[in-house]
């Protein structure tokens, strides 16, 4: 993660930096990610609640990390 929020970090340094669309789109290519493995799990076990609970998974850690305040 360091890696990635290092890569980023030069975009960020430019003014005006990153809008917040452009940071939702960054946290929604990483979710789309995360959630089509869960899916691709999710079908070679049978179990399509494996796709959903990813969702929340996902949902849950970000309001963590924002409540720790490292986002």
């Amino acid at each position: 993660m360091h890696e990635i929020l290092r890569a980023v970090a030069p975009i960020e340094a430019r003014p005006p930096g990153l809008k917040v669309v452009q940071r939702i789109e960054i946290a929604a290519v990483f979710l789309a990610s995360a959630c089509d493995l869960a899916y691709d799990s999710a079908n070679a076990t049978g179990g399509l609640s494996c796709y959903a609970r990813t969702e929340q998974i996902i949902v849950r850690r970000a309001r963590e990390i924002y409540g720790q305040g490292r986002a």
